[in-house]
């Protein structure tokens, strides 16, 4: 897979999105493997599995994929948009928070 000119050549990755006036305690990833973006519907439900609860589309909740403000915001091609996910942090969040989310992650690639 190619993104912003770096092939990706792992058979599991992360693709982090930069997003122009976002909130700084959000990130945006897609995360894919073998070539093919992750649903983000199925990651956000397998990470539920674990307690970690993670948001994707627009964190105004619009009805369709085309209102994202998040994604608006996003510099995402529209062939990553159905992995798109929206992890946000808090000071609450501890390391151990954030080591829990990576681990999760590579699980699922």
């Amino acid at each position: 897979m190619i993104f912003d000119g770096a092939k990706l050549s792992s058979s599991g990755y992360i693709v982090l999105f930069s997003c122009e006036g976002c909130l700084p305690h959000t990130i945006f990833i897609c995360v894919g493997r073998d070539n093919v973006i992750i649903c983000n519907k199925f990651i956000k439900s397998e990470l539920d599995k674990t307690g970690i609860i993670i948001g994707y589309g627009s964190a105004c909740n619009s009805e369709s994929i085309n209102d994202m403000g998040s994604m608006r915001s996003s510099n995402i091609q529209d062939a990553l948009k159905n992995g798109f996910i929206r992890i946000s942090l808090s000071p609450y969040n501890t390391q151990n928070d954030i080591k829990k989310l990576v681990r999760s992650l590579k699980e699922l690639i």
